[in-house]
């Protein structure tokens, strides 16, 4: 019984799956997006307080690495976009069963990809706050 509940959980039929897969690509899409505009207004923050006569060479390097993280979230979502699902053999075609371990960690690599690019764009912010 719970083998056959194993099995289940790491299979989906072929159409939910893209269901699926589609929201999960427009919603690390969105947070990417969402991401790139908190990097550019962080970089003109960066900026103005330069002119200041106020050094920002850790922040500088700290956005260097939150860029890089950026770019690889951007890869991890496109690698999430062009993954195709193999199927297993099913009864009838219309419900192409699908194996699931494979698609999982890419969809997980790319969520956790997203979140780090967050956390290092935080750091940055850090970084430029004033201490209290």
């Amino acid at each position: 019984m719970l083998n056959k509940k194993q099995d289940t959980l790491k299979k989906m039929k072929r159409d939910t799956f893209e269901i699926r897969k589609n929201a999960l690509v427009k919603e690390l899409t969105m947070s990417l997006k969402n991401l790139g505009n908190i990097r550019d207004r962080i970089n003109t923050r960066i900026v103005n307080i330069e002119s200041g006569s106020t050094s920002m060479t850790e922040a500088k390097a700290a956005l260097a690495t939150a860029d890089d993280k950026l770019s690889k979230a951007k890869t991890a979502i496109d690698a999430l976009v062009s993954i195709t699902a193999t199927s297993t053999t099913a009864s009838t075609a219309s419900t192409t069963e699908i194996d699931l371990s494979k698609p999982r960690q890419i969809g997980d690599a790319a969520i956790k990809a997203v979140k780090d690019a967050r956390d290092s764009l935080r750091d940055v912010v850090k970084l430029i706050e004033p201490p209290k």
